[in-house]
């Protein structure tokens, strides 16, 4: 039997934490910008603007949402100004996140070997950045994009987590049913809400520990 297992990014196939990421990713806007005060601006609007997407409740996709919603924010410009601001910073200086993304090795080959059994595999990341940026972090920790059936950005996403219906669109997108779907992540808030869509959670700790055991 066929199922969809869907996997979360950070914490799940790489071993950094989200707080570790985003301290990381900040600094990497820092120098980007190369002015701390505009930065701080910067910082500010970008967390509004992230906090606005966990209350959406329009039809727009995440990233056009949030653009928006940046701009007001930051008091200055039009939303594709900012979109190439990003943009550009995902072309350029976010490339120095790859020396600190960290995969989980034994879990990436679990990835693989479902892959080659046919299942249906779903990256379910938080869909709080465009598909440039999470296309090169799949890539950094060893995997080729096409392994997955589906990937979740901001482009192609209308709620984050924890949003029942972001569980549900993924499953509407690609026509699987929740009863053989399970989804696997490390956060008990962010991933375990899929249990309401009628998708099972696995944490990432208990595959990790069955994993060790058998190894032993």
């Amino acid at each position: 039997m066929v199922f969809c297992y869907l996997f979360d990014l950070d914490g799940t196939l790489t071993e950094n934490s989200d707080e570790e990421f985003i301290q990381t990713y900040f600094g990497l806007i820092s120098k980007y910008v190369g002015d701390s005060m505009q930065t701080e601006k910067i910082k500010r609007a970008i967390f509004s603007s992230l906090k606005a997407l966990v209350g959406k409740d329009d039809r727009r996709n995440n990233f056009d949402f949030f653009m928006d919603n940046f701009a007001k924010e930051i008091g200055s410009r039009n939303p594709d100004h900012w979109a190439n601001f990003f943009m550009n910073f995902y072309n350029t200086t976010y490339n120095e996140l790859r020396s600190f993304v960290k995969p989980r090795k034994r879990i990436i080959e679990v990835v693989e070997k479902l892959k080659k059994q046919g299942h249906k595999i779903v990256l379910a990341t938080n869909p709080i950045f465009p598909a440039v940026a999470i296309e090169k972090r799949i890539r950094w920790i060893g995997l080729n994009p096409e392994v997955f059936d589906y990937i979740t950005s901001m482009e192609n996403s209308f709620s984050v987590k924890p949003s029942i219906e972001y569980y549900r669109y993924i499953l509407e997108m690609i026509g699987f049913p929740p009863e053989r779907s399970i989804m696997v992540g490390n956060d008990a808030v962010l991933d375990g809400i899929c249990a309401k869509a009628g998708i099972q959670f696995v944490d990432i700790s208990s595959i990790e520990k069955i994993i060790c055991d058998k190894s032993n």
